[in-house]
């Protein structure tokens, strides 16, 4: 069980890097014009790549969030279906929305939606398979 519940992290984290920096690189390409001699400094660039370090951040600390899913190796929270679910889903939906209610006035709130959905719906897959497969039924008197 915990391997499987390590390697839903790692899967669940590698996936959403690869989508966040390929929307990333989406959105850069679309929205690049060439350089013109009578803008000579507009490519220079202050952030120098932060763009593709921020999201790789918010995924690791996702990750990082993901390691009290290894409380389901006890039997107590794995029979309990809230329990168990808490264990998984409460600190990543309490990060969304603190994230949300801080950049609520910004424009962009669909990039801090987007990095979420991007972990969360590999990990909800994984939540519903880990259900199927170790869920502790009460035995039938």
């Amino acid at each position: 069980m915990r391997s499987f519940i390590g390697k839903s992290i790692l899967i669940c984290f590698g996936l959403s890097v690869c989508l966040s920096l390929l929307l990333i690189f989406a959105v850069k390409l679309a929205t690049s014009r060439p350089v013109s001699p009578d803008e000579p400094y507009r490519n220079l660039n202050c952030f120098a790549g932060l763009e593709f370090a921020i999201p790789i951040g918010i995924q690791l600390f996702l990750a990082i969030a993901s390691l009290s899913a290894f409380l389901n190796i006890f039997d107590k929270i794995r029979s309990q279906r809230f329990l168990s679910f808490a264990t998984l889903f409460l600190i990543h939906f309490v990060l969304f929305f603190l994230s949300i209610k801080e950049i609520m006035n910004e424009n962009d709130v669909w990039i801090i939606i987007l990095y979420f959905a991007f972990y969360m719906l590999p990990w909800t897959y994984y939540y519903i398979k880990f259900r199927k497969k170790w869920s502790i039924r009460p035995a039938i008197l």
